[in-house]
């Protein structure tokens, strides 16, 4: 078990140390203003996160809202799409494909090969 990359024994001998420091009547006290101290910590640490997540989330929203179009500047349905007719089933004629005649003596005897 690794405690801040502490190992058993290391961890062991830090509270030998801190019990001949403290004594043994002091050392509960010790370890309970410790454990406050680490608490109010984490609970600071999260409400920081947790405050800059929704700022960042606000933020992200915003900035989509300002990339998209509002309803007011969105194209009408009659803008986007063709009118209808009453020819919607069928098919419209294929364009006229021209050839063009040669030019030259040349390449209308290689056309005509």
């Amino acid at each position: 078990m690794n405690f801040f990359n502490i190992g058993p024994g290391e961890l062991l001998f830090i509270l030998v140390i801190a019990l001949i420091i403290f004594g043994p009547g002091k050392l509960p006290e010790v370890a309970k203003g410790l454990g406050k101290a680490v608490g109010d910590f984490r609970r600071a640490s999260q409400g920081l996160t947790d405050d800059l997540t929704r700022e960042l989330n606000a933020a992200t929203t915003e900035s989509k809202q300002a990339l998209e179009p509002s309803p007011t500047e969105m194209p009408s349905r009659e803008e986007t799409h063709a009118p209808a007719d009453d020819t919607q089933g069928a098919q419209s004629p294929a364009p006229a494909v021209e050839t063009a005649a040669p030019s030259s003596a040349a390449e209308a005897k290689d056309s005509s090969a």
